[in-house]
Parts: structure tokens; C-alpha cells; sequence
């Protein structure tokens, strides 16, 4: 982020950019930009975004992630965040949607919740990343 988050919790850490200057982190599901990204690419059907080098090389994928959705659109940056963890899952409730991302992954978790799946060295088939419920 550009700028400490307003009224939200303290940054993981802070890192200077060499041309954006200094970055303000913080852990991703108390980030309403975050959750606006991975809700979306969920609903979506969005997919990782491409290593692209200053010059136009594209670096090659270490890993894929892909979003399980059909929707056009997705979802604005939320304005309220409830953010509770338990045993690896983190649920982020939003108005209109809960996210769960799981912090502890294991390959053998399926659902048919709309999804975030991913891949990395070593895994064989898509990995259950993140979940998204609508609600009223």
C-alpha cells in the first residue's frame, strides 16, 4: 500500500520501493484492496498475473492460481471487514460475501463452494487455496 491503512490494523512491516518509495504491508485479509482482488479473481474466474520484466520479457510461471467463477464482475473494495481465524482458516465477512482463505493448505480439501485453486512445484493437481459464499 502507499499509505498506512485508515482505522485498520497495524502493518506487518514496511519496505522501500526503489520508485514507488515506501510500501506499508499488511497481512492480506485485513487489507480491503486484498480482499476485493481474491473475492473478484474468485468470482471471476481470474488467474494470476503474468512476471512481466521492465523490457516486456515475461519470467515463467512458478505457479498458477484460478478463480472457479463465471460472473462478469466482481466486487468493490469493502468498506467493513469482520476478520476471525480458526484452526488455519481465516473468514472474512463483507457486506454480500464471506471469503475463507485457508493459511494452512492440504490437498486433499474439495469443495463446491466457488473456489481459488493453485499450483506450485511439487503439487500435482490444483490445491483449494480460498472460498467465496454470497449472501444476502
Amino acid at each position: 500500500r502507499d499509505a498506512p491503512l485508515t482505522g485498520g490494523p497495524e502493518p506487518v512491516d514496511t519496505l522501500e520501493h526503489s520508485v514507488l518509495g515506501r510500501r506499508w504491508v499488511y497481512d492480506g485479509p485485513f487489507d480491503p484492496v486484498y480482499v476485493a482482488a481474491v473475492t473478484t479473481a474468485i468470482l471471476t474466474g481470474g488467474t494470476e498475473a503474468a512476471l512481466e520484466s521492465p523490457d516486456g520479457t515475461l519470467w515463467p510461471s512458478r505457479g498458477t492460481a484460478r478463480g472457479s467463477g463465471s460472473r462478469t464482475a466482481g466486487v468493490a473494495e469493502p468498506t467493513r471487514l469482520v476478520v476471525t481465524t480458526d484452526k488455519g482458516l481465516t473468514s472474512v465477512v463483507s457486506d454480500g460475501f464471506t471469503l475463507a482463505v485457508r493459511r494452512v493448505v492440504d490437498p486433499q480439501a474439495h469443495t463446491d463452494d466457488l473456489r481459488l485453486t493453485g499450483t506450485w512445484a511439487g503439487t500435482d493437481e490444483p490445491v483449494l487455496l480460498a472460498t467465496v459464499r454470497l449472501t444476502a
